[in-house]
């Protein structure tokens, strides 16, 4: 790309050097890592698919029975198998250059919208940034969907300064490809109608309606195209059926666990046993009772529910990376990891706990802590980013890293975690440079 050299070529040996040691970091923690903890408990049903392409070339379970989750990352994994073999290396390598190509293209972002100093900061922000080196360890879609994700913001990066729709309209397609890895940024268009046509009851706009248009249509070309497919193999005609499982099923157990005081385990147990028999989990009447039961609950303990989603949104904000980590390195721990929220005692006993936990492995334990220090101080230097955007009055950027943030966010009140955090860790990345710059102003001043 012609574009990502402008930040490039101004900072060769920057760059180089702060890659060569984003791969060798990465290809120790590859080389000191038991094989088996590469694999999460996502991860058997991504490879199992995986597998039956290369067998067969269908990109579908073995058994041909519908799908709950999208299967972009099926389809990714299973070309890799295809094409270079089925040796895991080959699929972290891939992985490892695709988050390297992510820290690029948030550079290259944050060059087109704030200059070259900060671009600088973000790429050593993102070198240190547990979204780019932990996920890529992992048979699993997060470093696909981040490199999608930071793609559609260069893009739109591009179309910000240029005004051409050609890079508006790669921006909408590679969102919509996101959808079909996972399916986060579905209703993303929606939220971002509402919060332009707010702020244009109070500024002019540099874009209209009709670019709307146009990113809506190259939006929903992949993802029109996924739903017809999946009609067309499985019989039904929609994304997936992941969020009834998560909503009616998932949430709804932890709220009822919250209520009762019982474990999740068991009450996920006691709900999977409401669903219509008559159906199979990948059709609408099955859910019906289930959907019933959760609509009841809700309206009969609404601030508990309220409670527990805003819980489970500040799991996804504030959350570690490096758990995941743990996981890594100790592979028997997989589905086992201590949620912060679920430490008995107060906040400082709460702290205290979790990290003789986390230090249970010295090496992890303190990159637990070094990037928990950097999440405090990643949030205050991003809303100093904030206020020196608003006094330049540049109310499109803010108002778009709003949408983006908060639509990414609120799907993941439901099931809350840090890990999601990385649809939006480029633009926190961006914000916290941007306040860097701004308090180091505000020093020269004195």
């Amino acid at each position: 790309m012609a574009e990502i050299k402008s930040f490039l070529t101004e900072n060769k040996v920057f760059v180089t050097v702060g890659s060569a040691c984003f791969l060798a970091f990465s290809f120790l923690l590859y080389t000191y890592a038991p094989r088996d903890g590469h694999y999460e408990v996502d991860s058997s049903a991504y490879e199992r698919v995986a597998h039956e392409f290369v067998k067969t070339g269908s990109i579908q379970e073995p058994d041909r029975t519908s799908p709950i989750h999208t299967q972009g990352y099926h389809f990714f994994l299973g070309m890799i198998y295809l094409i270079l073999g089925t040796d895991l290396w080959k699929v972290i390598s891939i992985q490892v250059l695709l988050a390297l190509l992510s820290i690029f293209l948030t550079a290259q972002t944050a060059f087109l919208l704030c200059g070259v100093a900060c671009a600088r900061i973000v790429f050593v922000l993102g070198l240190m940034s547990g979204a780019f080196f932990v996920y890529p360890q992992f048979i699993l879609a997060e470093t696909l969907l981040l490199f999608l994700v930071t793609l559609f913001f260069e893009r739109c990066a591009q179309f910000y300064c240029t005004k051409k729709r050609t890079y508006l309209m790669q921006a909408g397609f590679m969102l919509g490809l996101s959808v079909i890895v996972k399916p986060t940024a579905l209703f993303f268009p929606l939220g971002l109608a509402v919060c332009f046509f707010a702020l244009s009851r109070f500024v002019t706009l540099s874009v209209g309606w009709s670019d709307y248009a146009y990113f809506c249509a190259a939006f929903y070309a992949p993802i029109v195209w996924y739903v017809i497919r999946n009609g067309l193999i499985f019989g039904f005609y929609r994304i997936s059926f992941l969020a009834e499982g998560g909503l009616y099923h998932w949430f709804h157990a932890v709220i009822l666990a919250q209520l009762q005081n019982e474990p999740v385990l068991k009450v996920l147990s006691d709900l999977g046993k409401m669903g219509d028999t008559h159906y199979t989990t990948f059709q609408q009447e099955y859910w019906a009772p289930l959907k019933t039961a959760f609509f009841t609950t809700c309206l009969a303990h609404p601030f508990v529910v309220l409670k527990l989603y805003l819980q489970n949104i500040s799991k996804t904000f504030f959350g570690l990376y490096s758990v995941q980590l743990q996981l890594l390195f100790d592979p028997n721990m997989r589905g086992n990891v201590v949620p912060f929220h679920e430490i008995q005692g107060g906040f400082i006993g709460q702290l205290y706990n979790y990290f003789a936990w986390a230090f249970r492995n010295p090496y992890v334990g303190s990159l637990m802590l070094f990037e928990a220090v950097m999440n405090g101080f990643k949030w205050f230097l991003g809303a100093w980013g904030i206020v020196s955007w608003y006094q330049k009055k540049s109310y499109e950027l803010l108002v778009f890293f709003f949408c983006v943030i908060g639509c990414f966010s609120a799907v993941t009140g439901f099931y809350g975690a840090g890990r999601y955090r990385i649809l939006f860790e480029p633009l926190l990345l961006i914000l916290a440079a941007q306040g860097i710059l701004n308090l180091y102003k505000i020093y020269k001043k004195r």
